[in-house]
């Protein structure tokens, strides 16, 4: 649920919006999930090989892992802008419509 779903029981944002709302949450979900996985993992790494973390660590290999997990995070929420749309009812847009997964694509 979003701030436009909360104060209203439509949705007056538009179809453009009622695809991207959910798309960028999605993408922040994942990003958020996958730089943890990531931060463990580097952890883990300067843990149980110290010596050679401090060459394997490098700025270049940080940002190159960073733009992976985006690019990761973007293509698994793509599916959203595809999916979410607002309702129709017999070829109308409905009052504000809601913002949901098409019917069609279920």
């Amino acid at each position: 649920m979003n701030l436009a779903q909360a104060l209203t029981t439509d949705w007056t944002l538009g179809s453009l919006a009622c695809k991207l709302v959910p798309f960028f949450t999605q993408v922040s979900i994942a990003a958020n999930a996958l730089t943890l996985c990531c931060m463990a993992a580097e952890r883990y790494l300067a843990i149980v090989y110290p010596l050679k973390f401090t060459s394997f660590h490098t700025r270049q290999r940080a940002l190159a892992v960073l733009g992976l997990v985006w690019l990761v995070a973007v293509v698994a929420a793509g599916p959203h802008v595809h999916f979410y749309d607002t309702d129709t009812l017999c070829g109308a847009l409905l009052a504000g419509g809601h913002c949901r997964p098409d019917a069609k694509h279920v």
